[in-house]
This record gives structure tokens, sequence and C-alpha cells, in this order.
């Protein structure tokens, strides 16, 4: 019987094979030109534009929370480097960590929005600090005024936390995963804010990314036409530079695309 990390590798195999056998009938027509990349190179292709994806396109990744147990911290592996190896992916491609936006220490105080203050009035909000003027008296500038103070308010507390709070820092490393722990040891157990892959399947389905593989495959294509030649019966030539040029001007327009739809870089926003 199958263990499910079988059925993952699986799964995203027969993923795999699906978008290779989409991109050759596309590339060939249909079977018109018999001509396309083994499954190697398009294996090869892919994973390159995983990766590429990875750092580009929000979608392929998404939020999660891990926390390391304190009692990590005490033993003699991470004394020796202050460093943690964080899951690389599994067999379907998800849970890989990415990235790591922010470290927090369990039963610390956190100052910051969301009543993460130390208020316990749970009648303290934005809300009643926007609509306490409404109903007074016209015109009153209490709400603005409050308002104000309120946007003071939380500013000095997000600094101060840096300040007096934050004394731990960190590294991270996506090539080898290590996060390394600069400044003073944690005393509690390690809540990270991070990252991670989806499924391989769930990335292959999305259509600007089918797109991204298949213009890439005609740039290599294109590419290998032009170094070697290539004849169809008949001495019809395929037009290696025409291939190369498209795919290029398409490679170029995902881009752009993806770029416009995120705005700014959403690891730097995170």
């Amino acid at each position: 019987m199958l263990d499910i990390n079988d059925e993952g590798a699986l799964e995203a195999g027969q993923c795999m094979d699906e978008l290779i056998r989409k991109v050759n009938s596309e590339l060939t027509g249909g079977c018109m030109i018999p001509i396309k990349l083994p499954k190697k190179e398009s294996i090869r292709i892919i994973e390159t534009a995983k990766e590429w994806f990875y750092k580009h396109y929000e979608d392929s990744v998404q939020e999660n929370y891990y926390v390391i147990d304190k009692s990590v911290i005490s033993s003699e592996t991470y004394k020796k480097t202050k460093s943690f190896e964080l899951p690389g992916s599994r067999p379907d491609g998800t849970g890989r960590i990415f990235s790591v936006n922010n470290l927090s220490v369990a039963g610390e105080q956190m100052i910051g929005l969301s009543g993460k203050t130390g208020f316990v009035d749970t009648d303290f909000s934005m809300e009643r600090l926007l609509v306490g003027g409404a109903y007074g008296v016209p015109y009153s500038t209490a709400n603005g005024d409050s308002l104000m103070y309120y946007v003071i308010t939380e500013k000095y507390f997000d600094l101060a936390r840096q300040v007096l709070i934050n004394k731990i820092s960190y590294n991270y490393n996506r090539l080898n995963r290590k996060l390394k722990i600069m400044g003073e040891d944690p005393s509690n157990h390690i809540i990270l804010e991070v990252y991670e892959t989806i499924s391989d399947c769930a990335l292959f389905a999305d259509e600007i990314f089918y797109r991204y593989v298949l213009a890439y495959h005609k740039k290599v294509l294109g590419t290998m036409i032009m170094t070697f030649g290539y004849s169809l019966p008949g001495r019809i030539t395929l037009n290696g530079d025409m291939i190369r040029s498209d795919a290029q001007e398409e490679l170029t327009a995902i881009k752009e695309e993806i770029k416009g739809d995120e705005g700014t870089d959403y690891f730097m926003t995170s």
C-alpha cells in the first residue's frame, strides 16, 4: 500500500506528465510538426520555472506559521551553530520554506496593531475611534483627533517594540534552508511567519505558469533549430530565429504581466 508521501509524489508526477503533454501538443500543432524537446529537457525547464515563480509570483507560495519548540534551543546542535534547518519540499512540492518574514518568541508581549498593545478593554477599537463623534455635535472633530492620536501612539509602540522587545534578529538562507539566530537566545518557543511553496499540481494548473513554460520550450526549441538546423520532409525548413524571437517576446510580456499584477515586490511589503 502506498503511504501519503508516495501518493503525493505519484500525483505530482502525473501532473507534470500532463503539463508536458499539453505543451508538446501545442508545440507540434497537434502532431502536425514532428519536433519536440526530450522529456528530460522539459522537466528541467519546469523545475527552473518553478524557482522563478517562487521568487516573483505571489500565488506560487502561501503564508503559514511554524513553531520551533524551546527544547530545540537547548540542544547541542543549536549551541554549536545557533541555527535550525527548516523543512524542504514534500514529494508533492508543498511545505518548502521559501522565506521567513517575521520571528517572535511565545509569551512576550507584542506591541503593534490588532489589539496587541496590551489593552484589555475589548470595546477599545479603531471603529470606536472613527464613529466616536459621528452622533455628537455637528462638525465635531473629536473622532478625527482620536484617530490621529491612535496613529501616532501606534507608531510610537512600533518603534518601542524594536528597541525594547525585539532583541533577537535572524537570517534565513533559502538555498540551504538554515535559519540562524543572532543576538540573544530565545527564552521560549519561536514562532515563525513564513512563505511556503504550494503543491506542484496547483502551480501547474495555473494558466500563466503554463504560458511561461510553453514560451520557454519555444525559446529552447528555436535556439536548437538555429544552432543545428532542422528540415521537414519536402525540404521545408523551420525558422528558428522567428520561433525564438516570438518566445522571448512572450516571456517578457508574462513577466511584465506578473509585475503589474503584484504592483510591488510582495516579499518587501510582507
